[in-house]
């Protein structure tokens, strides 16, 4: 019978948060495609909607597992009510990426899942390899181990990100016509030719690997940018590359606080969980800190550097044109909040600081009340069927 509640439970839950996700959405402003509309206009409407999905579907699960192993205190349940809250949530998150991108299936919201996790969080790999060496206090083994795994995230901030995407056979060997334009961007920079790779994902996209001297390019950047497009995206990310080698060690070594992570089993036996996540905290804030305190090493500032770069060795407005485009294919709105886009400038501003002006007016960022709407719906209604599932004691 118990066994019947748990698969009972978690089918209501899979329902449940897709459906009060769809109703969120659906408040927030997503709503059928009209191809008459300029995009800028579609994309301004729909972003509230899918940043809601986006961070629903961070927020929801962590809530409903929380519960669950609080109220429970069941832990194969609350993985599983977390799971299922998350599955109703892609559900929704698969069927917006369709009405966007005509074709987009799971293969490809699941690939994005995989490159997010690869470029934002696989160094907790690393964090977990150190966890069990460390020891219940903080003694010369300990401090040894912490030490040592500090100087490996370095090394994997420089090149593990490169070494887990050929593990999972995410790169692709590139197409001449990408070794050409990488070879003549290099050539007008005066500098050596950066190793180029491609990577195997539909969207467009391409990244500098600082410390190894790399580019990638995804396919869906060579299927959908013109040579002159992918002149411009390469001749950014070369622009990240050419930071003096003293910005990128700092950047290097913005992550090793993150090793503090590792410090799980002192930090717990010797005071408790509540400073554990307080260090994980402060672990989190000393890295940026590090970053932000070395002159001109802000996101945003490295990002204005790539664009100077990239306008002043293409084409007049053909830089401003590639970045219209990839925003255009994502439907990206051209203005954003610093939450939203804490990294880059908005695609308005860069447009003008590239000395061309927009055929459109300068829109008002996406509201982020409509935003949080989205997520509210999913939150509050899921939560309350599981807390409404435990007082009834359907689930044990």
């Amino acid at each position: 019978m118990a066994a019947l509640n748990w698969l009972v439970f978690v089918a209501v839950t899979v329902a449940s948060s897709a459906l009060l996700m769809a109703l969120g959405a659906r408040v927030a402003g997503f709503t059928t495609l009209n191809t008459e509309e300029h995009w800028t206009v579609v994309a301004r409407r729909y972003w509230p909607a899918r940043r809601g999905v986006s961070m629903a579907g961070k927020v929801v699960p962590v809530a409903v597992g929380g519960v669950l192993g609080w109220q429970v205190e069941n832990l194969p349940l609350a993985i599983a009510g977390a799971a299922a809250a998350y599955l109703g949530i892609a559900l929704v998150a698969l069927r917006m990426g369709r009405a966007i991108k005509p074709g987009f299936g799971w293969r490809d919201y699941l690939r994005s899942l995989q490159m997010g996790f690869v470029h934002r969080w696989s160094w907790l790999l690393v964090v977990l390899l150190f966890v069990p060496l460390c020891s219940d206090s903080f003694d010369r083994t300990t401090i040894l181990v912490l030490t040592l795994g500090a100087f490996v995230l370095v090394l994997y901030f420089r090149h593990g990100v490169l070494v887990v995407e050929r593990l999972l056979g995410l790169q692709e060997s590139p197409p001449e016509r990408l070794k050409q334009i990488v070879s003549a961007v290099s050539t007008r920079l005066g500098r050596s030719e950066p190793r180029v790779r491609v990577l195997s994902w539909s969207a467009v996209q391409a990244f500098a690997y600082m410390g190894a001297d790399t580019i990638t390019v995804s396919r869906g950047a060579l299927e959908c940018l013109s040579d002159a497009h992918l002149e411009a995206a390469v001749a950014h990310e070369i622009g990240h590359l050419q930071e003096t080698p003293t910005k990128q060690l700092l950047l290097n070594l913005s992550g090793m606080p993150l090793i503090g992570l590792a410090a799980y089993f002192p930090i717990v036996e010797q005071y408790n969980v509540g400073v554990y996540v307080v260090t994980v905290i402060a672990c989190w804030w000393a890295g940026g800190f590090v970053a932000l305190s070395a002159r001109g090493l802000d996101p945003k500032a490295l990002e204005k550097r790539a664009d100077e770069v990239a306008q002043g060795h293409v084409a007049p407005g053909i830089y401003a044109a590639a970045l219209e485009r990839v925003h255009q294919v994502h439907l990206v709105p051209v203005v954003l909040d610093h939450e939203d886009s804490p990294k880059h400038p908005s695609l308005y501003d860069r447009m003008k600081a590239a000395g061309v002006a927009p055929a459109y007016e300068r829109p008002e960022p996406p509201s982020v009340n409509l935003r949080t709407l989205a997520v509210a719906f999913p939150l509050v209604g899921t939560v309350a069927l599981v807390a409404t599932a435990i007082s009834a004691g359907f689930v044990r």
